[in-house]
């Protein structure tokens, strides 16, 4: 059985900015940036309530030993349309 590991929503994000940042002018960008922003301390500070037990168990090992964050660890499989539109609210 192979496994398919997922990018992390950290490198998702940050190709997406990459890509914006060609098209974009610097102004609108810059708002695309600070959204993206907002977004990542939302999912570092209310992403890991929604984990399953193996999940938390492993978010919380990495961000002691590693101090990595939820958006490091975990792909876009992690997002439901709950997180998203508690952050938009």
């Amino acid at each position: 059985m192979k496994i398919t590991l997922s990018k992390s929503i950290h490198e998702i994000l940050e190709e997406f900015l990459t890509e914006q940042q060609v098209r974009l002018s610097s102004k609108t960008y810059l708002g695309y940036e600070e959204a993206i922003s907002f977004f990542r301390m939302y999912l570092n500070n209310f992403g890991h309530q929604h984990l399953n037990r193996a999940e938390t168990k492993r978010y919380e090992k990495l961000e002691a030993s590693e101090n990595k964050q939820f958006w490091e660890i975990f792909g876009p499989e992690h997002l439901s349309s709950s997180e998203i539109s508690d952050f938009l609210a």
